[in-house]
């Protein structure tokens, strides 16, 4: 098991994701081969939302209800996103 302080393992996977919220978002979106756009309007979002988001870090967090909504979509703990 790694323990690398920039990795996590959440509960019922195996593979780790990256601690850092947008890069486990990026890591969950391209295993289920989602995109950025298309999870955006899934949280009623603008297409360039989430991309925004990770590439210009705007907004700095994503609101509690766009992470679970995500979280849930993704099969993921939406404090993964956090």
């Amino acid at each position: 098991m790694r323990t690398d302080r920039n990795w996590i393992a959440p509960l019922g996977r195996e593979r780790m994701l990256p601690a850092d919220p947008r890069e486990a978002l990026l890591t969950v979106a391209a295993e289920r081969n989602e995109t950025l756009a298309a999870l955006s309007r899934l949280i009623g979002r603008s297409a360039g939302y989430l991309s925004g988001y990770v590439k210009r870090q705007s907004p700095a967090a994503l609101p509690d209800a766009d992470r679970r909504l995500l979280g849930k979509y993704l099969g993921i703990d939406d404090s993964l996103l956090a």
